[in-house]
């Protein structure tokens, strides 16, 4: 496919734009804050079936090298169309009856069958998301 551009000064030139498949190339972010103790950890817009065990690996080495006292969650750029990524999440944090997730028209139980990897990494939770989540 070929454009033709203009400058705001009017010149214009011919760019040729080859079509091909767009792969995000987002990825786990974040780290501990030794001094504190807060794990932060900024989930990617787009992740893959491997993000449970990424976040479960990176408060697993957290953890050892500091004793952990709060994990931040940051969802505010991660965009699916179901619940992920906070499904799966929660099975590190909690277990049983955890909430409702509601829609327009419905409400549908949170109930999560929690996961044990590591003691401690239960600590307090606090997500950040956006208003369109």
């Amino acid at each position: 496919m070929t454009l033709e551009v203009g400058s705001p000064d009017g010149s214009r030139r011919t760019v040729k734009v080859t079509r091909a498949k767009l792969a995000a190339a987002d990825a786990l972010k974040g780290g501990l804050f030794a001094d504190t103790g807060i794990v932060y950890l900024r989930l990617p817009v787009t992740a893959d079936s491997s993000i449970l065990n990424q976040i479960a690996g990176n408060l697993d080495e957290f953890s050892k090298r500091s004793e952990l006292r709060g994990i931040i969650l940051d969802l505010r750029v991660a965009r699916s169309g179901s619940s992920w990524p906070l499904s799966e999440m929660l099975t590190l944090f909690g277990d049983g009856n955890l909430g409702k997730f509601y829609t327009r028209d419905d409400s549908t139980p949170i109930k999560i069958e929690g996961v044990n990897i590591n003691p401690a990494i239960e600590k307090a939770l606090e997500i950040l998301r956006s208003k369109s989540f």
